[in-house]
């Protein structure tokens, strides 16, 4: 798994019971994957070992994000599949039945540039109160915002749920299928789509169409009880190419996400 120093957190100035944590490592990253191995076997009754085997071949290009509580628990972590040797986890299953498709020609025909593409591999929320649960799914939307303004993410893919994809989607995270997939059953979930987005065109629409979702998740604000690093802690290992992407179109935001609850 994805390993790198970070810069040390200055935690001693906060009170905020929440910590948002990119790249952890050791107990952090233990919590992170006990978290994310929980979600999945309660909301699709997936086995760790299963989900595991599933992301074994990607899991030196993995890293975690994750929310932590002051018990070292994560309430909330996603894992991510930086560019590396392999194909994205995505495309995989893109070219896999239930879809069977050309994955390289449905992603030149969407125009995702792969070499700067990082895959959402897993989303993952414990399930607690509504408030709770629409928190930590923000503060996880906001660091996905922020490690893609600090290394240049062009696009983002993923196999969304389609629940989830339409939550998301309600708040102006939206992500659009891969040419010609379809909602498939998949895994334990009953519509599943291989699905991307355009970082830069997710965060002008978000930005011109739901200013108050807008006003989140780039920003930070509103995340009241999360302490939420620096820019500089959301930085990994240089990608393959370096993108020009300008300050003011990583200026995002976005909040509303009232239940998301996205695995």
């Amino acid at each position: 798994m994805l390993q790198r120093p970070r810069p040390e957190l200055d935690l001693a100035s906060t009170d905020q019971p929440m910590r948002l944590v990119f790249a952890p490592s050791g107990a952090e990253l233990e919590a992170a994957l006990e978290c994310e191995g929980d979600v999945f076997e309660q909301r699709f009754g997936e086995s760790r070992e299963h989900l595991r085997g599933s992301l074994a071949a990607h899991e030196d290009t993995s890293v975690f994000l994750a929310v932590l509580a002051s018990d070292g628990t994560a309430v909330a972590a996603s894992r991510l599949v930086t560019p590396g040797s392999r194909r994205h986890k995505t495309l995989d299953y893109l070219a896999e039945a239930p879809w069977g498709l050309d994955a390289d020609e449905c992603a030149d025909l969407a125009g995702v540039r792969l070499e700067s593409t990082y895959d959402v591999a897993t989303l993952c929320v414990r399930p607690r109160s509504e408030g709770e649960g629409a928190l930590w799914t923000a503060a996880l939307c906001h660091g996905m915002f922020q490690i893609a303004k600090a290394n240049g993410v062009s696009h983002t893919v993923a196999l969304l749920d389609e629940g989830a994809r339409a939550r998301l989607a309600a708040v102006g995270i939206i992500y659009t299928a891969f040419p010609g997939a379809s909602p498939q059953p998949f895994d334990g979930s009953p519509a599943t789509t291989p699905v991307y987005a355009s970082m830069t065109e997710m965060v002008e629409r978000q930005r011109r169409d739901f200013p108050e979702a807008y006003a989140l998740i780039g920003k930070g604000l509103g995340l009241s009880g999360v302490h939420v690093p620096s820019l500089e802690h959301f930085r990994v290992p240089a990608l393959p190419v370096t993108l020009d992407v300008r300050e003011s179109r990583w200026d995002v935001a976005a909040a509303g996400l009232e239940a998301v609850g996205m695995a």
